[in-house]
């Protein structure tokens, strides 16, 4: 297939053997000029612009011994411009450190380029909301730890709002 017949699911295929491969040269033909790529494993996480996805990359390449991704399913849209990818990625840290983890990407295409990549993680947000994405999980565990440990508390009534946990003697 040419570049103009590829699907977005082949593009995306294609994309990742370029990164397996760390060809900068080989990315940057799969990526229209005006492309924007959303990505939190980067430092500037919303990349516009060929030039700045391949300065992404960039940083990127030096700190992983390997790349690796096996797709597990893909969706593509009913008006073959877009795909949903599920990959499994495998990666190793130039330290040696394995990383293993899913993730899902989303991508749209436009002439047989690239026009727009999300990818999503499998774990939470950042900023505010991991802080209370973090304390409402937080919260959940002492809740549990303290459920299976109330064998050793009596619940008495307290005077006034919520309850107070006496030690049984």
């Amino acid at each position: 297939m040419n570049r103009t017949q590829d699907t977005p699911a082949v593009l995306m295929e294609k994309l990742l053997r370029a990164v397996e491969a760390k060809d900068l040269t080989a990315i940057a033909g799969l990526y229209a000029e005006g492309a924007v790529l959303v990505d939190p494993h980067y430092p500037v996480p919303r990349m516009e612009g060929r030039e700045a996805i391949l300065e992404g990359l960039r940083w990127a390449f030096p700190k992983m011994k390997s790349f690796g991704f096996v797709v597990v399913h893909s969706f593509t849209s009913a008006d073959g411009g877009k795909a949903v990818v599920e990959v499994d990625s495998h990666h190793v840290l130039e330290m040696g450190m394995k990383l293993d983890f899913s993730q899902v990407f989303v991508i749209e295409t436009q002439d047989g380029l690239i026009t727009r990549l999300r990818a999503y993680p499998p774990y939470g947000p950042g900023g505010v909301g991991a802080l209370v994405l973090g304390l409402s999980r937080l919260w959940r565990r002492l809740r549990s730890a303290i459920g299976t440990a109330t064998s050793v508390f009596k619940r008495k009534p307290r005077q006034g709002k919520g309850e107070k946990y006496d030690c049984k003697t």
